[in-house]
């Protein structure tokens, strides 16, 4: 955080010496950042306007799929949650007991060494 603090500061002082105020150039910033941070819930015409940006920057040719996209938002928003709703499901009792007790047994010679 204290990089990105330093890096404003620096912009808005370089600004000051342009035809661009320092206020106008961290309100740009900032909803850029804004903006391009959603680009990726928009449909597929803003998708693509976002492309050509990327391609520019990082030579990337292609978007991820919308599904894949989808699941990596879901991992990140409820990562832990559909884990446990899919160890649940998939599996059995005695495997859980399995690893729980690995767990513990690990925990406990760990302690010990």
């Amino acid at each position: 955080m204290h990089l990105v603090c330093e890096y404003l500061l620096q912009l808005c002082s370089s600004a000051a010496h342009s035809f661009i105020s320092p206020l106008r150039l961290l309100a740009d910033y900032i909803m850029w950042h804004v903006v391009d941070s959603y680009t990726s819930y928009l449909s597929s015409h803003f998708r693509d306007a976002a492309l050509i940006l990327t391609r520019a920057l990082s030579g990337v040719d292609t978007l991820p799929q919308r599904w894949h996209t989808c699941v990596l938002r879901t991992e990140n928003a409820f990562g832990y949650v559909t884990g446990a709703m899919f160890i649940e499901h998939y599996f059995p009792l005695e495997e859980k007991q399995a690893v729980s007790f690995f767990f513990a047994s690990r925990e406990i010679l760990g302690r010990s060494i």
